[in-house]
């Protein structure tokens, strides 16, 4: 049985060949898909689908989730050797599902069967100059549906519904070419510095809203909070604190750009650079030149220590960011384990206490909630909003039970405090942005009040 809100997203797909659903994670894009594909095959409306998915999604989500709901389609994942995916192409199937690195290899070397196409996730495509939106472009006039679900459709800024948009309607709602849209919407501003110029762009005044405007009759957007009772979620920052002699060196590094450490020498040559090094100064460990990294202090780890100590063998999931991270959490925490596809159901079975993953590889889809309720960023996704978001959203989801905690090592007075700063900036823009598009669901759409 469909909730309210998921049978109007039904609705809206069932009704418009492009559609986008910008759904918070949780709230079942995948069940509202896989029910809209079902109908629209029964009746004859289409006949071979194809599901483009990051690799885990691929293998672990829209097979199990038809299962799950039973949805009276077949389903064949494209995944695996060239071989292997040649032999899935030849089932007799209504849904295939491939991974999008192997999108370009599909188009490429096989025959395009497919009149209906589902890109989940779609901000995977914001990029109009990666091979996977290239490739997707080619097909575009050979579909008669396409699909796009995403959570986050605007991690970075409005600039990244272009290419998105695009693959939806070949440049109707926001030009054919992003220079145009850039010219129209945007200011730029370039910059030049002894190392590099780049370009930086501003959205004008009131672009916004005719942006928003302009796609609001092709894309719906919902809030997780708006539509149901969910846990109460606790964002929570544990402080980090250097000593002295730490904190020196710190300062020195920023004033600096440069750090002799344990016979490496550390040089960032430029802002960009330097954050990211920061970034490896605070997690506890700093890579110079040659890649080879060098220990600078311990304060973080400890604290990491302490967290999972309270929890007194209760599910964690401990986000990294950098290859060290994982390494030296491993020695002070031999019993963690590193996420892996066949590791997964282990994990929601409760039988992995301290699960280590980089967001990079949970970013969309998992459901990682079953055993857990409690996420520690060890460091955050550096300048990347979406992959904070999704996988936060691995836990923070429908199916949970109990309250959430997200927690935030954060070194005092470091670039830690900038990076969490500016995550939650990119955040208003896109707050902004599926407010603008969120549908109007008035009465039973509502979710329901739990005092009743």
């Amino acid at each position: 049985m469909l909730h309210a809100y998921q049978q109007y997203c039904v609705s809206k797909l069932l009704n418009n060949p492009a559609y986008m659903l910008l759904l918070d994670p949780g709230l079942g894009k995948t069940l509202i898909t896989l029910t809209t594909l079902e109908a629209l095959i029964m009746v004859g409306e289409i006949k071979k689908v194809l599901v483009v998915a990051p690799l885990n999604v691929a293998r672990h989500v829209w097979k199990q989730e038809a299962l799950k709901w039973n949805i009276d389609v077949k389903i064949s994942l494209v995944v695996g050797t060239a071989s292997e995916r040649f032999q899935a192409l030849k089932a007799d199937a209504d849904i295939f599902v491939i991974n999008v690195e192997n999108l370009s290899w599909l188009i490429e070397c096989t025959t395009w069967y497919y009149d209906t196409v589902v890109i989940d996730e779609l901000s995977l495509f914001k990029n109009r100059d990666t091979n996977r939106f290239r490739a997707m472009r080619q097909v575009l006039k050979k579909i008669k549906r396409i699909y796009g679900l995403t959570g986050t459709p605007s991690p970075n800024s409005l600039l990244d519904l272009w290419a998105q948009t695009y693959l939806m309607d070949r440049g109707q709602r926001l030009g054919k070419h992003i220079t145009k849209y850039r010219q129209e919407f945007f200011t730029a501003n370039d910059h030049y510095s002894e190392y590099r110029s780049y370009t930086t762009y501003d959205i004008k005044p009131g672009a916004e809203d005719i942006i928003h405007k302009r796609i609001s009759d092709i894309a719906v957007s919902m809030r997780a909070a708006d539509y149901l009772n969910l846990p109460r979620r606790t964002d929570n920052i544990i402080k980090v604190y250097f000593d002295e002699e730490t904190k020196k060196q710190y300062a020195e590094f920023v004033r600096e750009r440069y750090l002799e450490i344990g016979g490496g020498e550390i040089v960032a040559a430029s802002a960009a650079v330097l954050s990211l090094k920061l970034l490896q100064f605070t997690s506890g460990a700093v890579y110079d030149t040659r890649r080879a990294w060098h220990e600078t202090q311990g304060f973080k780890i400890k604290a990491l220590l302490d967290l999972v100590h309270e929890l007194q063998g209760n599910p964690v999931i401990i986000y990294y960011w950098f290859k060290s991270e994982l390494e030296r959490i491993q020695n002070v925490l031999p019993d963690a384990v590193e996420l892996n596809s066949n590791n997964i159901a282990a994990f929601n079975r409760g039988e992995i206490p301290v699960l280590l993953a980089h967001p990079a590889s949970v970013g969309h889809g998992l459901n990682l909630q079953a055993s857990c309720h409690t996420i520690c960023w060890y460091t955050l996704p550096h300048g990347s909003l979406e992959k904070y978001i999704q996988a936060n959203k691995r836990v923070d989801r429908q199916g949970q039970t109990k309250p959430v905690q997200v927690h935030h090592l954060i070194c005092e007075g470091t670039y830690d405090e900038n990076e969490l700063e500016l995550l939650q900036s990119k955040g208003y823009t896109q707050d902004r942005l599926l407010a603008a598009v969120k549908a109007a669901l008035g009465g039973i759409y509502e979710k329901p009040n739990k005092n009743v």
